[in-house]
């Protein structure tokens, strides 16, 4: 949502799609399948903002004018600093509705990737969390996503130099029929059954195979760009074909994030995740919330101080939080574990990762949990059992020396 002003994609003034209302088009942004992305200045405040509006030849498609209305009137419910605020709405003269949202600086998460490769462990936890208090918003107004990917993950930069991520581009937003009063009506003319919505790379289980979806989607979508952060990229990547990313989403298992990565990978997290890529939505934690927490505990654990130590009780039986209705999650084994099996698509190997990778702050619970030291009993019975090998050699060469005499 950031651009350089004056480059060459300004709009003339003849062509500006906001004529006649109290914003001009800077520059184009971006388009997409259904709208076009414009940067936008106020006429009168001269303040910047970004304008979604839709492409020119769907002014007359009512089911996609009444999209983005519940866009916009779903970003007009939530307040998060972790969503992308809307500032206002309306219909341009040739009849198109649009949107007016706050201008950000920065790049999306998918920028971030391709530039970088992935995300360090901390950082990566700290946009998992934010996107996950970012769900936790949209799912209590009984608003889910249905598109989380990484362009639609911005990374916003402030001018004390940090980031922090916000949620944009709710276009395929679905209202939950449990909805609490006062969350926007839906769809005046529902999507059809038997579509898949979304990203197939990073579509759910359930919604690849066109099945009704709910906020549990969102957490598989989340689970994914955290896995895709860490790994620098997502479990099925390998595969090109959308039907067969979709086959994969489906019904194939995911191997964990440190099969991929190229940094170390806690064993917890990769449990974490595995168990959140469930196929199964009701295997799955079941708030943004719990899922959270997890993560938090993670990011805490991974936190250096001068005591700073894997707490090897959390190791042996992880908290159950208390938002948690799902199942709780079973601790790993000490040399090999496997998450606990919901069917045959379920149980995925986890290895522990080599200790020597982690930072030293981080080894002993690790060497605790996946070493066995070598006693000095062991120790002692290797060395007396090479002295009686010894012996025996001298022995037979002696015994040979005499006899050759």
């Amino acid at each position: 949502m950031s651009a350089a002003l004056g480059s060459d994609s300004s709009i003339a003034s003849a062509g500006d799609p906001l004529v006649g209302l109290p914003y001009r088009t800077v520059q184009l942004l971006g388009a997409g399948g259904m709208g076009e992305v414009f940067l936008a200045e106020h006429r009168e405040l001269g303040k910047l903002c970004v304008v979604k509006i839709l492409h020119a030849r769907f002014a007359n498609d009512e089911r996609l004018a009444d999209r983005v209305r519940l866009e916009a009137r779903a970003l007009g419910r939530i307040r998060s600093p972790f969503i992308v605020s809307v500032s206002g709405a309306g219909i341009t003269a040739d009849g198109r509705p649009f949107i007016v949202m706050e201008y950000l600086e920065g790049h999306t998460v998918a920028e971030e990737i391709a530039q970088r490769g992935h995300l360090p462990l901390p950082e990566a936890l700290k946009y998992a969390c934010e996107l996950l208090q970012a769900l936790e918003v949209a799912h209590a107004a009984g608003i889910v996503h249905r598109d989380i990917k990484p362009g639609n993950l911005f990374l916003c930069d402030a001018p004390d130099g940090s980031r922090t991520l916000k949620v944009v581009d709710f276009g395929l937003t679905r209202i939950m029929p449990d909805a609490p009063p006062g969350a926007p009506q839906p769809l005046a003319v529902p999507t059809d059954t038997g579509i898949v919505v979304g990203t197939p790379r990073y579509v759910s289980p359930e919604g690849a195979r066109a099945q009704p979806v709910d906020h549990r989607a969102d957490l598989y979508g989340a689970a994914l760009m955290l896995y895709l952060m860490v790994a620098g990229r997502g479990p099925f990547d390998h595969i090109r074909s959308e039907p067969m990313v979709l086959s994969a989403h489906a019904s194939e298992r995911p191997q964990p994030p440190s099969h991929f990565a190229k940094q170390a990978i806690p064993p917890e997290l990769d449990r974490v995740l595995l168990y959140t890529l469930r196929k199964d939505p009701a295997a799955r934690f079941q708030t943004a919330a719990a899922f959270r927490e997890q993560l938090e505990q993670i990011k805490e654990q991974l936190e250096p101080s001068e005591t700073a130590d894997y707490d090897a009780a959390w190791f042996a039986d992880p908290p159950r939080s208390p938002h948690d209705s799902a199942p709780r999650i079973e601790p790993l084994a000490i040399e090999q574990a496997s998450l606990p099996a919901e069917n045959a698509n379920d149980g995925v190997p986890v290895a522990i990762p080599n200790s020597g990778a982690f930072p030293k702050h981080h080894r002993p619970a690790l060497q605790a949990h996946a070493q066995r030291p070598i006693t000095t009993f062991r120790v002692t019975m290797i060395f007396l059992c090479a002295l009686a090998v010894t012996a025996a050699t001298s022995a037979g060469l002696v015994a040979l020396l005499q006899g050759a005499r």
